[in-house]
């Protein structure tokens, strides 16, 4: 049977891919901040963003060729999901001020929104151009290229975030998903064996962790990492059927039937097939989605 594959979900910096990692808006432009500006910052911090829009539109209309101004209206855009209206005025923000690395950033978000995932890349990839501590552009860098096939870029952009920001889970966690697709497991272990160690309660990471345990042949430990994903997150379906699949493997056929007892209220598609495990013998394998 073939190993299954690690699945994941983008965690974007708002992480984990994570738009919710953009960067927010900020006053003071080429000629000041100006009051719609200033309340357009506070009304977005509050999350009041159709009043942000408002108020920095009003700065845009009186400083049009202000890129921060015409930045932060992007911004509020996108808060509000009208990519469509943030991209433009993201393209515009970066016409006016080509090395404004935030704005790069802020339109690779909104272009990763939109599905447009070599736009994004390239948004990202000039971000970090222009200002290669950028731990978030990295990061986001890398999850894009992960998503693209572009493994080797992935693990490059990824390793720079989690040097930058080793205390990040989330890049850690990526960091490990870009190094196992790449076929280098020992690696992807240590990555996440260190994202659960900075976030316990990280329940993806736990069951990702349990699922290289058990493809490596280390069955007892792969039960001790789906134990905690369960545990971090009891609804987590896809760790209690990995869970009850560990148990059968080990014989805890105790464990599995717990796990199916839960399995019926939360997934009913896992719990047939871990029934059939139970009761007919089948050969089932873990999954990480």
């Amino acid at each position: 049977m073939r190993p299954a594959r690690f699945v994941w979900a983008a965690l974007l910096v708002p992480f984990f891919v994570q738009a919710s990692f953009a960067q927010p808006p900020r006053t003071g432009g080429a000629r000041g901040g100006g009051e719609d500006e200033r309340s357009g910052a506070e009304h977005y911090h509050a999350g009041r963003f159709k009043e942000a829009v408002e108020s920095f539109a009003r700065a845009v209309r009186a400083r049009p060729t202000d890129a921060n101004a015409v930045n932060n209206l992007g911004m509020a855009y996108s808060a509000l999901g009208r990519y469509g209206e943030a991209e433009d005025a993201l393209e515009r923000a970066v016409s006016l001020k080509r090395d404004f690395a935030a704005a790069h950033y802020n339109l690779g978000s909104v272009y990763y929104e939109g599905g447009r995932r070599e736009e994004a890349a390239a948004a990202f990839a000039e971000a970090v151009r222009l200002k290669p501590e950028h731990a978030n552009a990295q990061h986001n860098l890398g999850v894009v290229s992960l998503e693209l096939g572009r493994y080797a870029e992935a693990v490059e952009s990824l390793s720079r975030a989690v040097r930058l920001a080793p205390r990040w889970a989330e890049a850690n966690y990526m960091l490990a998903l870009a190094h196992f697709e790449s076929g280098r497991r020992a690696e992807a272990v240590e990555f996440l064996r260190e994202a659960v160690r900075l976030k316990p309660g990280y329940a993806a990471a736990h069951n990702s962790l349990g699922v290289a345990h058990y493809h490596a042949g280390r069955r007892a430990e792969a039960l001790g990492s789906f134990r905690a994903a369960v545990r971090a997150n009891p609804a987590y379906a896809a760790a209690r059927y990995n869970l009850g699949v560990a148990g059968l493997a080990l014989s805890e056929r105790d464990v599995a039937f717990e796990q199916y007892r839960a399995l019926k209220s939360l997934d009913e598609t896992l719990a047939a097939r871990l029934y059939g495990g139970l009761h007919k013998n089948m050969l089932l394998d873990v999954t990480n989605k």
